[in-house]
């Protein structure tokens, strides 16, 4: 993804901290990552992002998900890539 998509973002020229980590400033993050037209986007690039850099620190709210769940997707998004990856193909009749 280009990044394209973030002209489209709800999260442009607004005042939430998407960053902050406390409880009060994620939850209104969320809130505004579930409006977004765009929110699967952010969220797929951070995590492409986050996959191929060398940080050890993640932050922020991206897609609506936290540092945590976006490993878990990531893991998620691993582990059926493997099992497809594996899977006989079907034989047509």
């Amino acid at each position: 993804m280009s990044g394209e998509w973030r002209e489209s973002a709800a999260c442009l020229g607004g005042e939430v901290d998407f960053f902050d980590g406390n409880v009060r400033a994620t939850e209104k993050a969320r809130k505004v990552c579930a409006k977004c037209p765009v929110a699967d986007d952010c969220l797929d690039d951070q995590i492409d992002y986050e996959r191929g850099s060398s940080i050890v620190i993640r932050w922020g709210i991206f897609g609506g998900a936290t540092p945590a769940e976006r490993i878990e997707i990531e893991e998620a998004r691993r582990e059926l890539d493997s099992l497809e990856a594996r899977r006989l193909p079907r034989v047509e009749s």
